[in-house]
């Protein structure tokens, strides 16, 4: 289970110079500027997000690494170039993962998402079921401007939560996690073909025993639907369908996690003594909810009471 990492620095226009150019050494500073700067970043070893606030001018260079990296300029003026393209910071872009990409700020209020490249390959193999999936864009836009402004809003969502304690929750981290990853996959072009593939009658229902066995093993763990998905070597759309069709309650992949880990906290509710401080939050963040009144509305339409009322009896 990967650990989350934090790291913030808040420099004066006597310190940011120095602050900056640790972060950025190809940085070029104007030195008139009043480079007052905020950062702060929080991660685990899949992803990492970042809110960066400048006040003045720099410019600075950015090599291709081992990740996907997507900016976003919620205000404030940012100009970037990569290959013989060139943009504003209005539209969430990708940093090229062939060539440099250089970023002229000024007074900017910026969100980026850094992606590992393996984990979030393996992620997209299992989510279209092809194991020849690659990481390769044929740009750094998204396909539209209401694509762009989805995914600006949840770079800043996304910011918000790896700021709180929620973000230490595996469950929850990992929700927050494909959320990204599934938006960015389907907000970009990605080249060629995303193969398909046909099952079987009688594999569906033996691909669904085994995934539905895997939930009611690892409903602790953080686990999404592409482990699920991966752990039968299918793409999550086939296996959202074979539990539409085999499942007693004719649900789909997400809803038969979610009640299985509803079941595991109603378990938790009965056991749970509010006199030795356990509360229906505590209990609804530990099973992958950040929202207690969801948890709740799911918990009535699953168990007709209310988790309170289960907890106090």
């Amino acid at each position: 289970m990967s650990e989350t990492f934090y790291w913030q620095v808040e420099a004066s226009r006597e310190q940011a110079e120095e602050s900056i150019l640790q972060v950025s050494p190809n940085a070029r500073i104007d030195s008139d500027a009043d480079l007052r700067h905020r950062v702060r970043l929080d991660g685990d070893d899949r992803f990492s997000l970042l809110h960066f606030e400048v006040a003045g001018y720099f410019e600075g260079t950015n090599e291709p690494d081992d990740t996907v990296t997507v900016a976003y300029a919620r205000s404030g003026a940012l100009e970037w170039e990569t290959g013989d393209q060139r943009g504003t910071g209005e539209l969430p872009w990708m940093q090229s993962l062939t060539g440099p990409t250089l970023g002229r700020l000024d007074a900017v209020d910026q969100f980026t998402l850094f992606l590992k490249q393996k984990p979030l390959t393996e992620f997209g193999r299992a989510l279209y079921g092809d194991d020849r999936f690659r990481l390769d864009f044929d740009g750094p836009l998204p396909v539209d401007q209401q694509h762009g402004r989805i995914f600006g809003e949840l770079l800043v969502m996304a910011q918000h939560t790896a700021e709180t304690d929620l973000f230490h929750t595996p469950i929850l981290r990992s929700s927050l996690y494909r959320s990204l990853a599934v938006t960015l996959l389907e907000s970009y072009r990605l080249t060629g073909d995303r193969r398909r593939r046909t099952i079987t009658a009688e594999g569906r229902l033996r691909r669904y025993r085994i995934a539905q066995q895997f939930i009611d093993d690892h409903a602790s763990l953080p686990i999404t639907v592409e482990d699920v998905a991966r752990t039968v070597s299918a793409s999550t759309l086939e296996v959202q369908e074979i539990f539409r069709g085999h499942s007693p309650a004719g649900c789909g992949l997400s809803a038969s996690l979610r009640r299985a880990r509803l079941a595991a906290a109603h378990d938790d509710l009965v056991r749970g003594d509010p006199t030795l401080g356990d509360t229906v939050r505590e209990i609804a963040h530990r099973w992958g909810y950040a929202d207690p009144s969801t948890f709740a509305k799911h918990y009535r339409q699953q168990y007709g009471v209310s988790p309170k009322y289960v907890l106090d009896r």
